[in-house]
């Protein structure tokens, strides 16, 4: 018997953003979710054009999911304060009408700062050491501290890298 799994839908900046959220979900539940990126077309600040509303409930229309994820970094050159308001504001606006039961909105500096929440696999991959106990969430500047980092290293980290 096959089992029915549920659709995520995934809305992030970039597909690095949205395929390493997928790798995450998916190493805690391999057969439970169907992940779908809704808005596969806006990159980044196009996400903030107006028709972002309108093509995001029209691709939940096509892929019926339960759990919509905004994914969106803070880091800009707006004060930080500034900047999560202004993400509230377009989630509320971003989320208002979409027929998903839930949807959640991750605010974070920039997704690679979740590299340093699993540090054990990218130490091994890049063979280097990283700073712990801290909260990723408050890193500055998270892709340019991994890119020093393996700066001496054999293999140097890219923000293409971020799914693996």
């Amino acid at each position: 018997m096959v089992k029915h799994r549920r659709v995520i839908g995934l809305v992030g900046e970039d597909p690095n953003d949205t395929k390493s959220i997928e790798a995450l979900l998916l190493k805690r539940w391999p057969d439970r979710y169907v992940f779908k990126r809704l808005a596969r077309n806006l990159r980044g600040s196009q996400l903030d054009a107006d028709k972002t509303t309108r093509i995001i409930k029209a691709d939940c229309e096509n892929e019926l999911p339960f759990l919509v994820i905004f994914i969106r970094d803070v880091d800009d050159k707006i004060p930080r304060p500034i900047r999560l308001r202004q993400l509230q504001e377009w989630y509320k606006t971003n989320s208002n009408g979409i027929k998903a039961r839930s949807i959640l909105l991750i605010n974070i500096e920039e997704l690679e700062a979740l590299i340093f929440a699993g540090a054990e696999a990218f130490e091994q991959l890049y063979g280097i050491d990283l700073p712990r106990n801290r909260d990723v969430t408050k890193i500055s500047n998270p892709k340019e501290l991994l890119k020093s980092k393996t700066g001496n290293s054999k293999k140097q980290f890219s923000e293409s890298h971020c799914p693996d």
